[in-house]
């Protein structure tokens, strides 16, 4: 059995270079796979080891935001540019310039060099990423802040938090969303991967074509203008999250199924 074990073995090794983070079966599996790689684990994106509970979700719903205070926009992955953050930059650059209503970003998380490098280092904030905030003028206005690596600090960010922003070129379904609408959170992100699939437009969530400034900047705004809107996204999120997370899998798969055959026969 040794070949199959070898191939097994390299191919845990290279998804692991693939992940956004990896869940393991027990830390000795964890160990092992750390082991054959030759290294030891970084972070890169955050994990919850628990989403929102039913006070939390009841807590969006009553949330007032009628005042003037800054609404707090969140971004929660790896910072590479196929998240789509120079276009979210840009994006905030837009709003930010038509003034509306003031609004707070703050993005988590690092960018992470090859799981292979020999004595490989994360940055917390690339260059890359920087620059684009300078030149869209809005460094003022976010705040980069790297990992947060524990689960509970992440818990209450999100509670704070008025609006998550993932506008990613691909994805499959991505983990933060479910997370932030675990609490209530209303998202912004792009139609992409199985997210159209599972998410509705102006019902679910926001959702704008990937790699599209432009597009990003109409929803940001109207986000920012439209207490109506936040409300609308924020019922939306929570109805979201309710109705999927009290599915069975067997459920889950029928719907999704039934959604895929539907977008390839409408094509």
């Amino acid at each position: 059995h040794r070949p199959q074990i070898a191939y097994w073995t390299a191919m845990e090794r290279f998804e692991a270079q693939q992940a956004d983070a990896m869940v393991f079966r027990s830390v000795a599996h964890m160990e092992r796979l750390v082991s054959a790689m030759r290294g030891r684990p970084e972070p890169a994106a955050p994990i919850l080891a628990t989403c929102g509970d039913e006070r939390d979700r009841e807590a969006s719903l009553a949330r007032d935001d009628s005042g003037d205070r800054p609404l707090e926009i969140l971004f929660v992955g790896r910072l590479y540019p196929a998240k789509g953050l120079v276009e979210l930059a840009e994006a905030l650059g837009r709003v930010h310039a038509k003034g509306s209503r003031a609004f707070r970003a703050t993005i988590v998380g690092a960018q992470c060099a090859s799981a292979l490098e020999p004595g490989r280092a994360y940055r917390v904030v690339p260059e890359w990423l920087t620059d684009a905030l300078t030149k869209h003028g809005v460094s003022g206005h976010v705040d980069a802040i790297g990992p947060i690596n524990d689960p509970q600090t992440l818990a209450e960010r999100f509670r704070k938090t008025d609006l998550l922003v993932l506008p990613s070129y691909s994805e499959g379904f991505p983990r933060v969303v479910d997370e932030a609408m675990s609490f209530g959170v209303p998202v912004l992100t792009t139609t992409v991967g199985g997210i159209p699939d599972v998410l509705q437009d102006g019902r679910d969530a926001a959702l704008v074509p990937p790699r599209d400034s432009e597009a990003l900047a109409k929803a940001l705004q109207r986000f920012l203008d439209s207490p109506g809107y936040r409300a609308q996204l924020r019922r939306g999120a929570v109805e979201s999250y309710r109705r999927r997370i009290g599915e069975t899998a067997a459920q889950q798969h029928l719907r999704l199924l039934r959604a895929a055959w539907t977008r390839n026969a409408s094509r």
